[in-house]
């Protein structure tokens, strides 16, 4: 972290390689229309792309070595290391319009066996990332780790890699399309690729970075990352407020344990009210998952490059940040060891735990449909189970909700733990319609208490 509290991570983005097939992007091309190597009406074909690359391979000097992306870099890869479809002859590709491209999407196979080639896709990006260390050294500063964009994006994952090299390198069993034809799953090659990187970057105390984490079941993925999180849209075509399911967000809290999951807001932010800003974080709060901001096309006009939005929200960040900083320090336990009975079914969540009798412990609650004017509830807590002693434990709401008309956070305020000769705990709080609490309950260890 640097002095201002903020990590560096390179960004890199392994499992695609987007090739600008220049000059050859007619108008009028679908690209949902299906996936190559066949040729899609009025895209890019497979022979355009063909020649675009090897004419690249052949006459490195006809390319351009300083744009963003070093294209005779990209078309070596492509010729070492990108997946064959079911011909076992042709690269399998995706026709792309995009804000950052206009050509092809391919596939590259990332397992390690293929760092032995310098041109392939896996060895260029182990060279890239040692090069961001030594980048970092001479310009005197640090980085925490590497990101990793488009995680499981673009449907990589289920696809299949027919090339005969790629069989004889990979180290887990082949898969079998329906024709009998044996193939590589990418999502094998991959993980074995993140896995390495994975126990590199940790050798240096660092961390692996992940986007796109979590929108498709290859859940083993979580293994390799360190922080994850996913690209999300909470407006619909109207600019109404629409949330991510519970359901969604209870599962990548789940996934995440204790390790942090971000979401990065894509969406309009013409019609996104400083309201919408606090409903996301209050939201977001009961899970612990940490609220950020990118742009409408998850490419250009930034949220934070615009001053009049971000100081705009200022007052909700001040007011959520420090909570959610304090319930991840914490870190998400599975058992909430506590409940909230009532008319309305109340969500609820566990942070932290004790030690030697003594510690924090957060509560985060959430109703679900509307609690009218908000009657005192009880928060009962299986106080035995989490190691609480009897008697009255001082508590705090740090927060129940947002008042959008003052700007401020709403609900602060003490409250008491009383736990009885039974283990079993209660506390007093006040739900309020869309609006997550938060209880904060320090304990100490018996025998300073009663020093």
């Amino acid at each position: 972290m640097n002095r201002d509290g903020c990590g560096i991570f390179p960004y890199i983005e392994p499992h695609v390689i987007h090739w600008p097939v220049n000059g050859t992007w007619p108008t009028g091309c679908h690209t949902n229309e299906g996936w190559g190597p066949e040729n899609i009406s009025g895209c890019v074909t497979y022979e355009q792309l063909n020649a675009s690359v090897t004419d690249c391979v052949r006459h490195p000097q006809k390319y351009n070595r300083t744009a963003t992306a070093n294209l005779i870099v990209l078309c070596n890869e492509i010729a070492a290391s990108a997946l064959f479809g079911p011909d076992r002859e042709r690269w399998f590709f995706r026709p792309e319009n995009a804000p950052w491209n206009e050509g092809a999407m391919l596939y590259p196979g990332l397992n390690t066996a293929t760092l032995a080639d310098p041109r392939s896709r896996a060895a260029q990006l182990t060279a890239e990332v040692a090069g961001f260390y030594s980048a970092a050294s001479a310009g005197n500063y640090s980085i925490d780790g590497v990101y990793i964009d488009s995680t499981q994006g673009f449907g990589a994952p289920f696809l299949l890699n027919f090339r005969p090299e790629a069989l004889s390198d990979s180290r887990q069993p082949p898969v079998f399309d329906s024709s009998g034809g044996a193939a590589v799953l990418f999502a094998q090659d991959y993980l074995d690729f993140l896995g390495n990187l994975s126990d590199t970057l940790h050798r240096r105390g660092d961390r692996l970075f992940g986007n796109a984490m979590y929108m498709l079941p290859q859940i083993q993925f979580a293994t390799a990352f360190d922080i994850a999180g996913i690209e999300t849209g909470w407006q619909d075509s109207e600019g109404n407020f629409v949330p991510t399911p519970r359901e969604d967000m209870a599962f990548v809290r789940a996934m995440s344990a204790r390790k942090p999951y971000l979401y990065l807001m894509d969406t309009s932010f013409d019609s996104w009210s400083r309201q919408y800003t606090a409903m996301y974080h209050d939201i977001c709060l009961l899970r612990g998952i940490w609220p950020g901001f990118f742009s409408a096309n998850a490419f250009g006009d930034l949220y934070f490059s615009n001053a009049t939005l971000y100081n705009r929200d200022r007052p909700v960040f001040k007011h959520y940040v420090p909570i959610l900083r304090a319930i991840n320090r914490a870190g998400w336990r599975p058992v909430t060891h506590a409940e909230i009975s009532g008319s309305a079914r109340v969500f609820v969540e566990r942070w932290g735990e004790l030690r030697s009798g003594a510690g924090e412990v957060y509560w985060t609650a959430r109703p679900e449909g509307d609690v009218g004017a908000g009657a005192a509830q009880a928060l009962r807590v299986e106080a035995a189970a989490l190691g609480i002693g009897a008697g009255e434990h001082k508590c705090e709401v740090l927060t129940n909700g947002w008042d959008d008309a003052r700007g401020v956070g709403v609900g602060a305020g003490p409250a008491v733990l009383k736990v009885d000769a039974s283990g079993v705990g209660a506390a007093a709080v006040r739900l309020r319609t869309n609006a997550t609490l938060v209880l904060a309950c320090s304990f100490a260890r018996p025998e300073d208490v009663n020093a």
